[in-house]
């Protein structure tokens, strides 16, 4: 199997919506919306075309992003932002705990998917196109 069907076949596990079973961690989740959507959008077309060129020529909307290397930090710093969003409200139940487990994983889930993004990034650019 290649990187794009690694990468594909774990996008739509990594980046649905987690299902939270409490209030709080739900509120957690919304919030944390924002950031998902901004890393999907990107991933996306890498999902879809094997490539997410937009991104590199945007450089209002995608600031610094300029190779796979710049994107892969990019992605990653969006990955962490989800990460300390997900760890900023104490659980005060096995309930939320669970929750809060769930999201940690999203969070681990869009590390591992932004790494694999730049491996198909950098073997689409060693690859001579026709």
């Amino acid at each position: 199997m290649g990187t794009l069907d690694e990468f594909r076949e774990q996008f739509w596990v990594v980046l649905r919506r987690p299902r939270t079973n409490t209030k709080l961690f739900g509120e957690v989740r919304d919030k944390l919306e924002l950031v998902s959507d901004a890393l999907a959008g990107p991933l996306h077309s890498i999902y879809t075309n094997g490539e997410c060129d937009y991104v590199f020529a945007d450089s209002e909307r995608f600031p610094g992003v300029r190779d796979p290397d710049s994107f892969l930090k990019w992605c990653l710093s969006l990955a962490e932002q989800y990460k300390q969003g997900a760890s900023t409200v104490p659980p005060t139940n096995d309930e939320e705990r669970l929750d809060q487990s769930r999201l940690l994983q999203t969070a681990a889930g869009m590390e591992r998917l932004s790494r694999l993004a730049c491996e198909v990034l950098e073997e689409r650019r060693r690859t001579p196109r026709s």
